[in-house]
């Protein structure tokens, strides 16, 4: 058994490092030296963090990498505020950033899953928490990396590890579409940083220690890869309005036409490209919806797209979240979208 441990805190780039310790497309399972979630949300690192259990861990050598609390939260709410496998377990459910920032069950999750909470934990996370996992990361000891030095994080892994790294590493699990820190309001900073003040601690522990452990450390990797670039595996496992719908009853209505509508344009047409895949994917749905549903105020609604740029990603958000908001004030009328068939002849390859 490998002695080197990693601890993936979720939303921390650690899909990035777990496939490039395996040289894998995606990350491995949860084991004995992967932490992260299991399938029922909770975290297997907990032991680790525990003062009574983690003399075991001595003999092997424990790293993780931490993020700016805020980024990591906007991070976390924008990839999950529309899975309703997320959503789900939030008591009760949240509507907005600020109710999500509010939400006794997001606060301090760092910490929390540390300590080997299930994700949206109803046992608040607490000051004797951080203690513990302080202690843990002092005495073991673990090793921390920060996210907003990867590259030089990468480089003192490599040193405590022995792992080496490919000089050029590709970004996995980019949230498809959040605002910059730099974008947000200084008041949601000051909540988010009021909400998560023991994630700020640990975050200001684990910084202090990594300027001590790693000085004169400088890593030289590149990193390639966007949010584009995992649509096309997203694509093939959930149709693409699952990224910003969240009601998903049009997508049952009409589950097989976007069933052939995807296999079309991934098993025949080929389409690998994120950015071409997406933009194809809109102008061949609108197609056929405008075919389905020519004289319909929906359609009108959809032909009144306003000029979005560049990026086929904010076409996917606009149209799925104008046909949402239809259901949500018209729903006695949507019976009539379902049904659609899909047809070559209304694919319009773009790119």
């Amino acid at each position: 058994m490998s002695e080197n441990i990693f601890i993936h805190i979720p939303k921390t780039g650690g899909t990035t490092l777990n496939t490039a310790m395996h040289n894998s497309y995606w990350q491995t399972r949860p084991d004995f030296n992967y932490r992260h979630i299991l399938s029922d949300k909770t975290s297997n690192a907990g032991d680790i963090f525990n003062d009574e259990l983690n003399d075991q861990y001595k003999d092997h050598v424990l790293f993780m990498i931490v993020r700016e609390p805020a980024d990591r939260l906007l991070s976390e709410y924008y990839f999950i505020h529309h899975r309703k496998e997320y959503t789900d377990l939030l008591k009760p459910r949240i509507h907005s950033l600020e109710e999500y920032i509010r939400h006794p069950q997001t606060r301090n999750y760092m910490t929390g899953f540390l300590r080997g909470k299930r994700m949206y934990d109803e046992d608040p996370v607490t000051k004797q928490d951080l203690e513990e996992v302080k202690r843990a990361i002092e005495k073991i000891p673990v090793h921390v990396g920060i996210f907003e030095r990867y590259a030089d994080s990468l480089a003192y892994f490599s040193q405590v590890t022995g792992l080496e790294w490919n000089q050029e590493l590709e970004i996995k699990r980019a949230t498809l579409k959040r605002p910059r820190i730099e974008e947000v309001s200084e008041e949601t900073l000051k909540l988010i940083k009021e909400m998560n003040a023991l994630d700020e601690e640990l975050y200001t522990f684990c910084v202090d220690r990594f300027n001590l452990m790693s000085a004169g450390l400088k890593g030289n990797y590149t990193f390639k890869g966007d949010k584009y670039d995992h649509l096309v595996s997203f694509a093939a496992r959930a149709c693409l309005f699952e990224i910003c719908m969240t009601d998903k009853t049009f997508i049952k209505q009409n589950l097989p036409y976007f069933r052939d509508l995807t296999m079309y344009l991934l098993n025949e047409l080929k389409i690998r490209d994120g950015r071409v895949l997406a933009e194809t994917w809109n102008t061949s749905f609108l197609n056929a919806f405008y075919t389905h549903f020519p004289n319909h105020e929906l359609s009108d609604e959809l032909r009144s797209m306003p000029d979005l740029g560049s990026e086929p990603i904010e076409r996917i958000y606009f149209i799925g979240e104008t046909i949402n908001r239809y259901y949500k004030e018209n729903f006695s009328k949507c019976y009539r979208f379902k049904g659609m068939k899909f047809s070559k002849e209304q694919v319009e390859l773009i790119g």
